[in-house]
């Protein structure tokens, strides 16, 4: 197993196991697991996610993470 911090931004707060409110959440999975594997543990519908930064680098969905990454996730922004 690892361990990564994952951020969710804007609506996808609602995905959060802690609720709304919180800023991020340390999270174990398993080994070899991708950014898409950690979504589908929160729920977390892949259409919704414009952006993933990892380690404050561009990742994508099927980006493999290490113990220790920090996930941050956002959402495509909508306006009028």
């Amino acid at each position: 197993m690892i361990r990564v911090s994952l951020r969710l931004s804007g609506p996808l707060r609602g995905y959060y196991r802690a609720g709304c409110q919180a800023k991020s959440e340390q999270v174990e999975i398993p080994e070899a697991s991708t950014v898409g594997d950690l979504l589908d543990v929160y729920g977390v519908p892949h259409d919704k996610v414009h952006l993933v930064v990892v380690n404050r680098r561009r990742a994508t969905l099927v980006t493999v993470l290490q113990d220790g990454d920090d996930v941050w996730t956002i959402p495509l922004a909508a306006g009028g």
